[in-house]
Parts: C-alpha cells; structure tokens; sequence
C-alpha cells in the first residue's frame, strides 16, 4: 500500500486539482476573518463563518443528486468555477474604504451554496480513481492530506500577505486558485461512473436514517463540528488578545495544527484495518476535548504552537476513517447522494456552533469559550462509548483496491 503508487493516473490530476481549492480557501478565508474579526470582534466571525457553512446545508441534498446524475468531476469544476467569480468581488470589496460585512457575508453564502459540489463529490469520486497498486485507505489518507497541508501553508501564506499587503490580495489570490482548479478538472478523463438518474433526491437522506450505523456516524460528526466551533470563532481574538499576537501569528498556529495533522494522516493512511472502529472514534473525541481545554488554559505564543501541533495530529484520522466508513457502506453509484446528505447534516455543526459561540462570546471570556468547547467534547466522547451503535461499529478495512466491493 504505497503512496507512491498514487502519483499516477487521473486520482493524482484530482488530488492535484483539489489541493489548489484547498490552498485557495485557507489563503483567503484567514484574510476574510482577520478583516471580520477588526472591524467586528467574535460575533462578526461567527456570523461569517456561518454563511461559509451554513447555506451548504440546504444545497448539499441537491448537490448529492448532481454527482449521481452527472460526471462529479464535471461538478467539481462548476462550483469552482461559481467561487472563482464570486471571490474575486470579495476582493473587490473588501479593498473598499468602507467596506460592507453584510455585502461580505452575502458573497460568501452564496459561494456555501456550491461547496458541497465538491466536498460530497470528492469523496463519492475517490473510488473511482483507482488503479492497480492504489487502495482506497491511501487514497483517502492522501485527499485527506490536502486539507492539512493546506492548513499549513496556507494560512502561513495567508497570514504574511494580510500583514504586508492587506486582505484583498490574498482573498484574490484565492479566486484565482479556484479559477484553476475548474480547468483541470473541467478537463479530467479516463473515469468510469455509472449515473443513476432514476434515483430520488431524497434516496441519501434516506440512507443515512434508515441504517443505524451511517445515522449515529452523521449524528457524532455533526455534534463533533458543533464543539469545535468555539476554537474557530474565538481564536483570532485570542491570538490578538490573550496572546498579544498579530495575523502572522495566527497563521502559523493553524500551521503547526497542520503539521501535526499531517503526520496523522500519513501514519493512519498506511494502516490495512481499523479494528473496532466506533472506540477509535469515541477516544478521538476524548483527546481532542483535552486540546481544546489545555489549549484555553496557554499563556504564551509557545505553548500554544505546541497544543495546537499536538490537536492536528489528534483530530486528522477522523474524516479519514468516517470517509472510509461511507464509501463502503453503500453502492458506488449511490455515493454522490449519500455524501450530500452526509454533507447537509453534518455542515450544520459548524454554523450553528459558531453563531452560539459568537453570541456567547459577549458575555463569556473567550478562555472559559473555549474550554467549554473541550469540556462538551469530553461529554460527547462519553456519550460515544455509551451508544451501542457507535461502539460497535465493525473493524474498518483500509485496503480496498480499485473494483473492490462495499462492506454491509
């Protein structure tokens, strides 16, 4: 199971293509939140970040319909396409003397709506890339190292241009990574998918509730998006704040997060099974509330580059592992609609979770936030170990190659 064996074929043109959207989205929302963030505190952050998420909600059931009737890469390139338009008059905007949040927080929902094109459709596409020698653990270990080495250089990158030139350059630069991504995989060949138009829009909604375990993997994730959110929205404050550091410094917070997150994947990737998957899965959400609540408690710049390094390594494996879950446990051509569903559900987490901790952010020292964000995670991991659905989820196998079958 070597990754080297996934530097070939169109899963390398994709996995390519994807880590352009990623850069772009973590260059460009740094920008957007630090701008938020001075002209309105944590609860203009929040409010932002839930128009990053929360329109994708709603869309995200569509948008399932769209990959299983439709070529998902040829869906991947619309909605990067529809971002690389709407971004580049966020720029526009936020290089305004007097910029609008509200006009700001418009364009950024409007680009939500799009997103689950490509958040359901890499996933639901991934077993269709593969080739001889690649295995679908690899595979989703690699997709899933996009986002952290994303996170590690873009907001480094997004960080240093905000400080030196302002956010609109880096919120334009984003655009036009967008705009990148839409040409390679609007071009993208040689995939076999079998599109199912007879299938009804609410056939993945109606998978996820109709068998347990898919439903109680969605439940926990979502509640595991609505915990963490007092991190997000509370962060950039606290780095200015409590820290008395500046954007560079939040970026490479967010990078050490990622550094740890990539060294997860890459050791979890390379795995052939994960036995008794729902414990791995409960213990994940014990450890991160630990994060979260020694996080709260640092002092220093230092300490907290380490704990967040420490988190990234702890909170990589689990998109990794549910990702892998989902792919198997349903037909191939039922993925696109499955993980709409799964993406329409679960995105919720973090919107409402944000606006929560916007709206308490005014009353509630930001420390106490995010702490409280790790002592709910420490419940929900308990919760995790209590529910006999979770807990006994089967042993997950990593090592599925390409026309491998789906697990019950």
């Amino acid at each position: 199971m070597s990754y080297r064996a996934l530097s070939r074929g169109p899963y390398f043109r994709v996995w390519s293509a994807m880590l352009f959207t990623n850069l772009g989205t973590n260059i460009g929302w740094l920008a957007i939140l630090w701008l938020a963030a001075a002209r309105g505190g944590p609860g203009a952050v929040g409010v932002l970040t839930a128009a990053f998420a929360l329109p994708g909600v709603v869309s995200g059931v569509y948008a399932g319909v769209l990959l299983d009737r439709m070529p998902r890469a040829l869906a991947i390139a619309l909605d990067n396409g529809g971002r690389a338009v709407l971004y580049t008059l966020v720029a526009v905007e936020a290089g305004q003397p007097h910029f609008s949040l509200v006009v700001l927080t418009i364009l950024v929902g409007l680009g939500s709506l799009l997103t689950p094109l490509s958040q359901a459709g890499i996933w639901s596409l991934v077993p269709n890339l593969l080739q001889e020698g690649q295995t679908l653990g690899t595979a989703n270990a690699a997709m899933n190292a996009i986002w952290q080495v994303a996170t590690l250089a873009g907001p480094a990158v997004g960080g240093l241009l905000t400080a030196r030139f302002g956010p609109p350059l880096p919120i334009a630069l984003q655009a036009g990574l967008y705009a990148l991504t839409a040409v390679m995989m609007g071009g993208l060949r040689g995939v076999h998918e079998k599109p199912e138009a007879g299938l009804s829009v609410w056939a993945g909604l109606g998978t996820v509730f109709r068998t347990p375990a898919v439903r109680a993997v969605t439940l926990f994730t979502f509640a595991y998006a609505f915990v963490y959110a007092p991190l997000e929205v509370g962060l950039p404050s606290f780095v200015a704040h409590d820290l008395h550091a500046n954007a560079g410094s939040y970026g490479v917070l967010w990078a050490l997060f990622a550094v740890g997150a990539l060294t997860g994947s890459i050791i979890w990737g390379g795995r052939r099974s994960l036995p008794r998957l729902g414990l791995w899965l409960a213990a994940d959400f014990l450890a991160w509330g630990l994060v979260m609540a020694g996080f709260s408690q640092t002092r220093f710049l230092a300490p907290a580059l380490v704990v967040m390094a420490i988190g990234g390594f702890i909170y990589s494996p689990y998109q990794l592992w549910t990702n892998t879950y989902l792919q198997q446990a349903v037909p191939g051509n039922l993925l696109g609609r499955l993980f709409g569903a799964f993406t329409a559900i679960t995105g919720l987490g973090l919107p409402l979770g944000s606006l929560a901790a916007g709206a308490a952010s005014s009353v509630v020292p930001l420390r106490a936030l995010i702490a409280l964000g790790g002592g709910a995670c420490l419940v929900l991991g308990a919760l995790a170990l209590a529910v006999p659905t979770l807990r006994g989820l089967p042993d997950l196998n990593l090592a599925q190659g390409a026309g491998g079958e789906g697990i019950p």
